[in-house]
């Protein structure tokens, strides 16, 4: 199998060193024509006749010559020197084209070796024999000692003045941060805790650190010191004004980041004082009027039950409490509606539990439906047999889209309307033209949704994840339609920093320096929304 792939990706490359040399070769011959005397070529060309050489020397001679006044006596030059020049030119631009495509595609070292092997065979090319000194990889890590693992930092600053350097002095650059875990492997237990930022003018995701190791960090505050130390001097010394506008986490990160009890603790709500319920073992939270939180009081601990420890968070200049929202894809899409469609087809015993017949309906519904899904949408609709792979955007589809059209005549009638206040909420806030105006209304049928979950379904699914869903239309209105402040553009950058891993040998030290390159081989538009 990997043979066989190896040989894919060699002729492909193949293939494209033919693109380059054919390109390459019309460039010569086009210079040397445009730039060569017509005497110098061999072969056929040097044959002359009367009337060519004099149109030739009445052209060169003529006083109307479009180009005559361009060039001054000092800037002419021999021919040769002139052509010399025209082919490091493109030398350097099929150099930095073939960086662009290496990169861009993921190729193996072994790949471009022999890639760069064929090349160097070709006439007009000189280019260096290793993979690495082509893609000029640093030579070295500077890893750091973050218990249990290592921790590499980036230099992220010369990015950030790369995008904005067109950008009017004192610009406010708006960032979204993100921590998570992702696993490296299925057979061992290492793990990436990358630090990302999301600059939200330019909707481009960038790294700021990564750990490495056999489980996460032991110590919040070493890891992220370095880059809240930075964060601070930043706004001391850059031209720029930075501005952290939130930090986008799942719930278990953010107990992590943050200092406080976990999703599962009684009193583990960020948003406000509710306090949970033991209910057939395990943690709930019943529906009710609770007391809001404050930045202030996150930050006196006046709920002590709410926090395990201090966290270095609190040193940046954010709200503890509104500038840490909830999070559209955990939340909602591998939440509440995961959830539910778990519930639906996967519950037993419970008068909520579709039957399998129903079940088979509710799926051929969704195959039906795949050749009506456009373009625009990253996957199409599958059955619920694979509902244990469905990624979050299928849930996403499902909740705003296809779940109204393939649920109706199979759910129960209360269970039908149950689920479309959380449609008609949900699509609501998602959409940038009514996540105001009709906010207040969203915000009435998530509580109904809230409220009478644990009636239909049975208290002990009253969970944290449904609690959270009566403070979303709240974090609408500080930081816009759900899109806007979710987890997708992260877990698209952390599903990219995997990929860059190729062997299990030094995992950190690959990302580092596979980043480093593409930070400098790529180029990202600096025109800002």
């Amino acid at each position: 199998m990997h043979r066989a792939r190896s040989r894919k990706l060699f002729r492909s490359a193949k293939q494209g060193i033919k693109d380059f040399t054919l390109v390459s070769e019309y460039a010569k011959e086009t210079i040397l024509k445009s730039t060569v005397p017509i005497s110098k070529f061999p072969g056929p060309y040097q044959q002359s006749s009367p009337q060519r050489d004099h149109l030739i020397l009445e052209a060169n001679n003529s006083d109307s010559n479009p180009f005559s006044s361009d060039f001054s006596d000092s800037q002419s030059t021999s021919g040769s020197d002139s052509s010399d020049s025209d082919f490091e030119q493109i030398g350097k631009d099929t150099s930095n084209d073939l960086r662009e495509w290496a990169v861009k595609h993921n190729i193996t070292c072994a790949a471009l070796r022999d890639l760069l092997e064929i090349l160097n065979g070709q006439s007009g090319f000189n280019l260096p024999k290793d993979p690495r000194t082509f893609l000029r990889t640093p030579r070295e890590t500077k890893i750091e000692t973050v218990e249990p693992g290592e921790y590499v930092h980036f230099d992220w600053i010369p990015s950030i003045k790369k995008l904005f350097a067109q950008a009017p002095q004192h610009t406010i650059v708006k960032i979204q941060i993100n921590i998570d875990g992702i696993p490296l492997y299925k057979s061992s237990a290492r793990q990436f805790w990358p630090i990302l930022a999301n600059l939200i003018q330019l909707n481009e995701v960038v790294v700021i650190g990564i750990y490495s190791g056999l489980g996460k960090p032991t110590d919040i505050n070493n890891f992220l010191s370095r880059f809240i130390n930075q964060f601070i001097s930043l706004e001391q010394d850059f031209s720029l004004k930075f501005e952290i506008s939130a930090i986008v986490c799942d719930l278990p990160a953010r107990s992590f980041v943050l200092g406080t009890k976990c999703h599962s603790g009684y009193s583990s709500c960020g948003k406000c004082d509710i306090k949970g319920e033991y209910v057939d073992k395990r943690v709930t939270f019943p529906p009710g009027n609770y007391n809001l939180r404050s930045d202030e009081s996150i930050r006196l601990k006046l709920d002590a039950a709410h926090h395990n420890q201090p966290s270095i968070i609190e040193l940046l200049p954010i709200n503890l409490v509104e500038d840490i929202p909830v999070d559209f894809m955990h939340l909602v899409c591998l939440g509440i509606t995961r959830k539910l469609l778990f519930l639906w087809t996967k519950g037993k015993k419970c008068p909520w539990a579709l039957r399998p017949h129903e079940v088979d309906q509710l799926s051929i519904n969704l195959c039906n439906i795949r050749t009506s899904i456009p373009k625009e949408f990253a996957r199409k609709p599958r059955p619920l047999k694979e509902l244990d792979h469905w990624k979050a955007t299928e849930y996403r589809q499902f909740v705003l889209y296809t779940g109204p059209i393939v649920l109706n005549k199979i759910l129960a009638a209360e269970l039908y309307q149950h689920f479309l206040c959380l449609h008609v909420a949900i699509t609501i806030l998602v959409n940038p033209k009514t996540y105001l105006t009709l906010n207040n209304y969203a915000e009435e049928l998530l509580k109904y949704f809230v409220n009478n979950f644990g009636e239909i379904y049975g208290k002990k699914y009253c969970s944290h994840n449904l609690h959270s869903l009566l403070h979303l239309a709240r974090d609408c209105i500080r930081h816009g339609p759900l899109d806007n402040f979710s987890a997708f553009p992260f877990e698209n950058k952390l599903q990219q920093i995997k990929k860059l891993v190729r062997s299990p040998a030094f995992p950190l030290q690959q990302v580092h320096r596979r980043l480093v390159i593409q930070l400098y081989i790529s180029w990202i538009p600096t025109r800002l929304k």
